[in-house]
């Protein structure tokens, strides 16, 4: 990881969903409100890192004012395949302006918020990574606990020898993905630090309802 990762590389555990949220979505994808709504929202909950990961679009940052106090690292999410195993791969600190990252990107808002053209989608996780890495970003799978892999470890391993650098482990696993797991946070947590890579978290928030929802749901689940 370079220099331009330390943004990334210094956050610590107790950061996420108090100060930190590394994982939400605008309505350029499917979220229901503006980034300047969803970046005020929290800000006023006193949010000062933050990352917009809308589904395989950026649109979201054009000619977007950034409140002060916010530092805003630039994301995106991408729905992909490797195999059988369907998954999200989150982008961080990427160059927006890249022409192989806005080739991938969909061409228009459905694709970037219908959930069966988001799931047929042909984009394989080994291009998704490389793209990434090629933007001069970071590659990290988003909700590993929630992967349709029967060897998690195995999947993120063969990720890794992709490029992939991190995975997401502080992360509320409520509502669907309550159900839709088939590992712990803890487990993934613990495969992380095995595989010596970078652990990230955020919300999932798509809306400014539902982030201190979030929030309290994410604590409720450390102290279960």
């Amino acid at each position: 990881m370079n220099n331009r990762h330390e943004n990334l590389k210094n956050i610590k555990k107790e950061d996420f969903f108090r100060t930190v949220d590394l994982h939400f979505h605008t309505n350029h994808s499917d979220g229901k409100n503006s980034p300047e709504e969803m970046l005020k929202a929290f800000k006023e909950l006193g949010f000062k890192k933050l990352a917009i990961t809308d589904h395989n679009i950026i649109s979201a940052y054009k000619n977007l004012q950034i409140p002060e106090g916010i530092e805003l690292i630039k994301g995106v999410e991408f729905d992909c395949w490797d195999g059988y195993v369907f998954m999200h791969i989150l982008g961080y600190n990427i160059d927006l302006n890249n022409l192989k990252l806005n080739k991938i990107c969909a061409k228009n808002k459905l694709c970037a918020t219908n959930d069966i053209i988001r799931f047929i989608n042909y984009r394989s996780a080994k291009n998704v990574i490389k793209t990434i890495k090629e933007a001069g970003g970071i590659a990290v799978l988003a909700h590993p606990a929630c992967c349709w892999s029967f060897n998690i470890k195995k999947t993120i391993q063969k990720l890794i020898s992709y490029g992939l650098e991190g995975i997401e482990t502080n992360y509320a696993y409520r509502r669907h993905r309550s159900y839709i797991r088939f590992y712990t946070p803890e487990e993934i947590s613990k495969i992380a630090d095995e595989l010596g890579i970078l652990q990230t978290g955020g919300s999932d928030s798509h809306s400014t309802t539902t982030i201190i929802k979030k929030a309290e749901e994410f604590i409720r689940e450390k102290i279960k």
